[in-house]
């Protein structure tokens, strides 16, 4: 997941709140490293793979998954520690993580098993980047799919960044941004909610 897309979302308001622009310009680095303390720490440790096999696979035993689920847990508690968060702010940043370990999970299959490009990627995630805030929603909350006039602008698209034609390599590829736009969504939560931190 592109830390500074998803950032540069909810700088610009682009979630689909009502009046949240101004709300989300306080979004700072000290935020954003808030924010983004779950989805660095799995990335930094390398542990994001056994939890983006936990989350998007459902045949993952009971055992891998209670693993993984505790595992983001047991950062997400660190986390709200270090930056005396609550817990409703302690939940949104453990899906964050889970949301962006997912996602680059994803993009490393499509490199290593569809060979796409790791420019390829980069320009997959950075897609989001000119969607309305209509379209983060409908990746969001997937009714994208039930649109074929922006299904096929985001095949389009997909394609046109050369990404290979085939029906899983692209349903990867959407799996990819509704993960980010479901980040993108969570971070703008987090600064919206009024849950003070102590």
């Amino acid at each position: 997941m592109r830390r500074l897309m998803v950032a540069g979302i909810v700088a610009a308001g682009m979630i689909g709140f009502g009046g949240v622009a101004n709300a989300q310009q306080q979004a700072d680095p000290a935020v954003l490293d808030k924010i983004y303390c779950v989805y660095d720490s799995l990335i930094d440790s390398g542990d994001y793979e056994p939890v983006a096999e936990a989350f998007l696979y459902d045949d993952t035993s009971k055992e891998d998954a209670d693993a993984a689920q505790k595992l983001v847990d047991n950062l997400a508690a660190k986390c709200a520690e270090t930056h005396q968060l609550g817990p409703k702010k302690k939940g949104i940043i453990a899906d964050i993580g889970i949301y962006g370990a997912s996602a680059d999970y994803l993009a490393e299959d499509l490199m290593l098993i569809d060979d796409a490009s790791e420019e390829t990627v980069q320009a997959i995630f950075a897609m989001a980047d000119d969607m309305t805030d209509d379209e983060v929603m409908k990746l969001f909350d997937g009714s994208w799919r039930n649109d074929a006039t922006f299904t096929a602008k985001l095949k389009a698209a997909l394609l046109a960044k050369g990404l290979p034609d085939n029906p899983e390599t692209l349903e990867a590829a959407y799996h990819m941004l509704h993960l980010t736009s479901a980040a993108a969504v969570s971070a703008t939560a987090f600064v919206l909610s009024t849950e003070a931190e102590s």
